[in-house]
């Protein structure tokens, strides 16, 4: 069968995941991963996946909840410090070290075969917008390296940010608050253990690399920035089978709290994403 492809709407990042776990687990193809795990009787064999293309729309990304209570592992990283690694480049430092990239230092320190360093959301994103060009298509940040990835044993999973502003607007124009739209596109993704946790982190670097700069730099003009819809695409969006467990509890837990009377809105609340973040820093 084709690889099925799935579209998701929603306000919220934990009903997002929520949702497109549900939707994997139950509609998406069984497929073979490159990962193995041991055999019965010895030797190994290609750990298997449910996985979908799939396009998610969070209309609202800074509405709580933004973690689901029942992603744990999405807690955890954010708990562990998974925010500031892919804003501030805390565990760049891993690289050569066990560490092929990260996805900080491909977005900001971006290094191509004929030329040096460059920060593709200061130099690209914030400075196209800073001039003005808030309507632009061209704003947006690349992670592959053809001339190392296609050999590397861990290429990155991310390829792609992009960010726009819709607006008939030529200029920003004083006294207007504007929304920019952030898109991510990925050719593999770990939906259960990592999906919530990405998707934060990025909506984070949009609030402090591009929202906050612009809002400092128009400031005198009277103009606003605000974080607008996150569109986030998958190729391979999966489920590993060393999850399927943990899924089968997920969803029985949630069908259970159903039962109980309890409001998914209610399910879905765990700790709030600043009280994670806080976590983060003791």
């Amino acid at each position: 069968m084709p690889m099925p492809v799935f579209k998701i709407e929603v306000d919220t990042t934990a009903e997002a995941w929520e949702r497109a776990v549900i939707e994997i687990w139950t509609n998406g193809v069984r497929k073979l991963t490159q990962y193995t795990r041991p055999k019965e009787g010895g030797g190994s064999v290609y750990q298997e996946s449910r996985a979908a293309t799939v396009l998610v729309v969070i209309r609202d990304p800074l509405k709580e909840p933004r973690i689901h209570a029942g992603d744990v592992m999405g807690q955890q990283a954010i708990i562990g410090g998974y925010v500031d690694e892919l804003v501030e480049g805390t565990k760049d430092h891993y690289i050569g070290k066990g560490w092929d990239y990260t996805y900080h230092d491909r977005i900001f320190n971006y290094v191509g075969p004929s030329f040096e360093k460059v920060d593709q959301v200061k130099d690209f994103i914030v400075k196209g917008l800073e001039r003005g060009e808030i309507f632009s298509r061209r704003l947006q940040a690349v992670t592959w390296q053809a001339w190392k990835d296609v050999r590397s044993e861990s290429p990155p999973c991310l390829q792609r940010i992009w960010v726009t502003t819709p607006t008939m607007d030529p200029k920003p124009e004083r006294g207007k608050t504007y929304k920019i739209d952030l898109q991510t596109c990925w050719r593999s993704r770990d939906l259960f253990d990592a999906w919530e946790a990405n998707v934060n982190g990025l909506i984070e670097l949009e609030k402090r690399k591009i929202i906050q700069p612009l809002n400092e730099a128009y400031e005198s003009k009277g103009v606003r920035f605000e974080v607008g819809q996150y569109v986030d695409f998958s190729n391979d969006l999966h489920i590993y089978e060393k999850d399927f467990d943990e899924v089968r509890r997920f969803l029985s837990a949630l069908e259970k709290k159903k039962d109980l009377g309890k409001r998914l809105e209610e399910i879905r609340q765990g700790p709030s994403f600043d009280e994670l973040l806080r976590l983060a820093k003791k």
